[in-house]
């Protein structure tokens, strides 16, 4: 339902936006990933990840104007952590990430497009296979809240920059317990905490511009839940998660 949720808003915004003057683009990027849990022991996963995407932004120099953000993505990262199970011995190996995000903005940008304040809304879904059988889904819906300075569709080209607070509004995880021998599969609902987001990029030519970025969240430890495997009983959470990404996005802009 969740994802059926965004499909719908993402092609609304879309269809809705053809009646605006806009600027369009589509872009690539590259990141350093990184997934950390505070467990003992602990598990990190580090590695690289892609993603291609589309965006739109109302053309207007200055006051209030609307924004929309979507991309694909994926990886294979190496894991570094324990089996699920005591004794808990040591585990290396790949997790694979699929991915899809997606979110509308609203951006009020000062006289002289020098600065702008911008919000957003967005969902953001991913599938953490682990093993074979054994993977997490996660559905994220989050806010965000920042500043931007300099202007990324002024076509005479120049620096602009950004960042600000996101947070987790919903979060819910389907981790498949009974894939890996359960006999329920109760949802989890990490806890929610406020994370940091940056960028820095160089519009240098009409059509194409360069952005460095930082992304994060922050999962506090989810409740715990109740379930069973051949009669005995088990609690299950999510631990206390981070995850923070560095990359490289290459934008191709056309109206």
């Amino acid at each position: 339902m969740a994802r059926q949720f965004a499909l719908a808003l993402l092609a609304s915004f879309v269809l809705a936006s053809g009646a605006a003057r806009a600027e369009w683009e589509a872009n690539a990027k590259v990141e350093r990933f990184r997934w950390a849990e505070d467990t003992r022991p602990g598990v990190t996963e580090t590695g690289p990840r892609f993603g291609i995407g589309l965006g739109w932004t109302q053309d207007r120099e200055s006051g209030w104007l609307a924004a929309w953000r979507g991309e694909l993505y994926g990886g294979s990262v190496e894991y570094n952590g324990a089996e699920l199970f005591p004794p808990n011995n040591p585990v290396k190996g790949t997790t694979e990430y699929t991915g899809f995000v997606t979110e509308v903005q609203a951006i009020y940008r000062s006289q002289g497009g020098g600065a702008a304040l911008v919000g957003g809304l967005g969902f953001d879904y991913w599938n953490r296979q682990l093993t074979d059988i054994q993977k997490e889904e996660w559905y994220v819906t989050f806010a965000r809240l920042g500043v931007e300075l300099g202007n990324r569709t002024r076509r005479s080209g120049g620096f602009f920059a950004g960042g600000g607070v996101k947070y987790p509004v919903y979060i819910s995880e389907d981790a498949h317990l009974t894939d890996i021998g359960f006999d329920s599969n109760p949802k989890l609902h990490p806890g929610r905490a406020p994370s940091l987001y940056a960028e820095v990029g160089y519009r240098f030519a009409e059509n194409w511009s360069l952005t460095g970025y930082y992304d994060s969240y922050r999962f506090d430890e989810s409740p715990a839940v109740n379930t069973s495997a051949g009669g005995t009983r088990f609690i299950v959470f999510q631990p206390k998660s981070t995850v923070d990404t560095f990359g490289l996005r290459l934008h191709i802009h056309f109206q």
